[in-house]
């Protein structure tokens, strides 16, 4: 550690120096675009150690080009701030700064600068694990450098190599592990790429260290770490912001070879220097890693410390999302403390076999050690079910949110159904009162000038009218009914159940709770029922539930636009189909909808609780997830086929006796 911060402190040393080196910007007559230049160039040299330093001077560099409308400034400025952004785990504000400088240098003709934004933006969305839009920007900027080969020129170096190794990166968290070691030989093996001074190849070699080690090549990975430090005290970028990472991948392989105490070490060195260098995404990655190892070793207090930083940075990061592995973390240091408990008593009685000619003494010692451990028991017991508490509530209150807005639609469908005999009603009843009226006024008149023929039609429309008012009322009466008989199987109950009628009712309710929602809806729907389909033992209420949460993704996904993660299709018109199959010992109900379907990066998620690709706000997560459990309770499955650009289809199979 004081070796690091000495290393921080020289570097800072010499770079505080070069300030001098610049002319003086108080001095008069100072061209305001050198300034700006300036300024940017005394933050690039802070980029890969000082962060904080970097921000200010880009920030500094930002206001003079806009000062003065120095347009490419404005966009090294953004550019630069969105890497930097990046780096730090800030990913919205890196895609704000990038997106805007992607626009300036498309308007400049700026074919470098826009090639590198692409590539920034590219690895901002494989960071969050988007790989869709990743490869998509990845590939764009690709696109871009080759054109500049192609008429004769050549690009920035360093930018072709940031583009092979995000690229590998992307194909690593895709798990296509030999393409991703492909891309990274690419810029290892490349003869121009061996001359360059910038931390491309170091970033290289360690790329190509968690390669070998997810493969479980632990040696290997070890030499591609160890030669990435030497490529970067080689280039004068011994302590910079990927050291952090360096360190953590050599300890996590350590892990792998059963090496704690190398891991221990390493992963140490690994979070002082994120901490130093003030990489939040490090500072995770590394206490999640000591939080292990020093849980492995039985000592929790460290272990609960480092687990404390843990979830802070899970929570400055990635926020609610984590909930779900927390939850596994809290019961597997439960499960741990018992197990190191029991080892302790064992230890405890062997002892006490073997020192048998003290035992007053054991006795004595095993006493005090007890009260002490029962207190640390305690206490360490106290901090977890706090936090199995406060996880608890907090999946409570998502459970209950999805089930009022599933509540919501279910209402909002119920009234738009009702609503249509109840205008039939409400129409019919005001026609044949004004029809009484026309009888009055012929009856009004004398004998001789009453017309007995209109009289008799008009009593044949009020007739009508009438039989009509009865048929719509009797209509909402069974749609009341219906909910009703729903709404008292809601005990739990399971009760044979006609699944034909219980999936046209909730496909319509569904339908018409969207368009109460959004007049602008508009999408087509069917049914393909088998007519001899028995009926089920099943809680109607539940599986309801299953099936709008369902259709109302379907009509969703092929009718809603710029749905976050889907490419929609154009040219097709919205349309959802309902089918029923009788399969002998068990029935299916296939939903499927004609969109984008299912991008295969979160087809393996869709299940997950509290993952979700609806908007912040728009949805917890816990539908599908809700909708696999209830299937499951009634000992059936809940399977999903889909090809992006094919439409997607939900299954669902229910045994008939259960």
């Amino acid at each position: 550690m004081k070796q690091i911060r000495k290393c921080v402190f020289l570097i800072t040393l010499g770079l505080f120096s070069l300030t001098f080196l610049f002319p003086s910007f108080a001095q008069k007559g100072v061209d305001p675009q050198a300034m700006a230049d300036q300024y940017y160039k005394l933050g690039r040299s802070y980029f890969f150690y000082q962060t904080d330093s970097c921000i200010y001077y880009m920030n500094k560099s930002l206001q003079k080009s806009e000062e003065i409308g120095y347009q490419l400034g404005i966009a090294k400025a953004l550019n630069s701030l969105g890497e930097v952004y990046r780096v730090l785990g800030d990913i919205p504000h890196s895609f704000s700064n990038q997106m805007k400088a992607l626009e300036i240098y498309r308007e400049l003709s700026n074919i470098d600068g826009e090639a590198a934004t692409l590539i920034y933006i590219g690895s901002a969305y494989v960071e969050i694990s988007d790989l869709e839009r990743g490869f998509e920007y990845l590939r764009q900027a690709d696109q871009l450098l080759k054109g500049i080969y192609d008429a004769g020129q050549k690009p920035i170096l360093a930018h072709r190599g940031f583009l092979w190794t995000n690229m590998g990166y992307a194909h690593q968290i895709n798990h296509q592990l030999d393409s991703a070691l492909k891309y990274q030989l690419m810029t290892l093996e490349d003869p121009e790429m061996k001359k360059d001074t910038t931390p491309v190849i170091t970033l290289v070699l360690r790329r190509i260290g968690k390669i070998e080690y997810l493969k479980g090549n632990y040696n290997e990975a070890l030499e591609y770490y160890r030669k990435s430090f030497n490529q970067a005290s080689a280039m004068g970028y011994a302590f910079m912001w990927d050291v952090a990472f360096r360190y953590t991948g050599m300890a996590e392989t350590y892990i792998g070879m059963g090496k704690i105490d190398s891991a221990q070490h390493y992963a140490k060195l690994g979070y002082e220097s994120a901490v130093i260098t003030n990489r939040f995404p490090a500072i995770l990655e590394a206490s999640e890693l000591l939080s292990k190892i020093y849980s492995d070793k039985g000592q929790f207090d460290s272990a609960y410390h480092f687990q404390e930083i843990t979830i802070q940075q899970m929570e400055n990061l990635f926020g609610v999302d984590k909930l779900n592995q927390l939850h596994q973390l809290v019961i597997k240091q439960k499960v741990g403390e018992e197990h190191l408990l029991r080892e302790k008593e064992n230890a405890t009685f062997r002892s006490w076999l073997i020192l048998m000619g003290s035992i007053l003494f054991i006795f004595l010692m095993l006493a005090i050690f007890l009260i002490w451990n029962n207190k640390n028991r305690k206490k360490a017991n106290t901090k977890l079910q706090e936090a199995y508490d406060k996880l608890k509530s907090t999946q409570a209150q998502l459970i209950q949110s999805e089930k009022m807005a599933s509540l919501g639609e279910l209402t909002a469908g119920i009234a738009h159904e009702i609503q249509n005999p109840l205008n039939f009603v409400n129409n019919f009843s005001e026609v044949s009162a004004e029809l009484v009226g026309e009888i009055e006024e012929v009856r009004a008149k004398s004998q001789e000038a009453r017309d007995e023929t209109l009289v008799s039609e008009i009593l044949g429309d009020i007739k009508q009218n009438l039989e009509k008012i009865n048929h719509h009322g009797k209509r909402a009466d069974a749609i009341v009914k219906g909910m009703l008989e729903h709404s008292r199987a809601g005990s739990g109950e399971k009760v044979p159940t006609d699944i034909n009628a219980l999936a046209d009712e909730y496909l319509r309710l569904s339908f018409h709770g969207m368009r109460a929602k959004d007049k602008s809806f508009n999408a087509d729907f069917k049914t393909e029922f088998d007519a001899n389909l028995p009926k089920v033992n099943v809680v109607p209420q539940d599986i309801g539930r299953v099936l709008l949460n369902i259709i109302n993704n379907a009509f969703q996904a092929c009718a809603q636009k710029d749905l976050p993660g889907f490419q929609n299709l154009a040219g097709l018109t919205p349309k959802v189909t309902v089918s029923t199959k009788n399969l002998g010992d068990k029935i299916e109900i296939s939903i499927s909808d004609n969109g984008p379907g299912i991008p295969d990066a979160i087809k393996d998620k869709i299940f997950q609780p509290f993952f979700t690709t609806k908007p912040t706000g728009q949805g917890t997560g816990l539908g599908l997830s809700l909708a696999y459990d209830i299937v499951k309770s009634h000992g059936g499955e809940l399977t999903v086929k889909t090809h992006e650009g094919q439409g997607s289809e939900f299954i669902i199979t229910l045994p008939i006796k259960h």
